[in-house]
């Protein structure tokens, strides 16, 4: 297993996430860059993955952010 550095208050499963956010948007760009080079590429009307994931990772990305900024220290 590989070692994630954080700070020491972050839960686990918010690092992932963060980390998980870069790995979601490449498709995208490579994608993009296909589009715009001519090259050809799947179907139009193929449902987008990446797309789905940005609400469960905005949501999670939040919670952890709110609960951060509002914890008495």
């Amino acid at each position: 297993m590989f070692k994630i550095d954080a700070l020491p208050d972050v839960p686990r499963w918010a690092v992932l996430a963060a980390h998980t956010v870069p790995l979601v948007t490449v498709p995208s760009g490579l994608w993009r860059i296909a589009q715009v080079a001519g090259l050809p590429v799947a179907a139009q009307g193929v449902c987008y993955l990446p797309l789905l994931a940005w609400a469960p990772l905005l949501a999670a990305t939040t919670v952890v952010y709110y609960r951060r900024r509002t914890t008495v220290l």
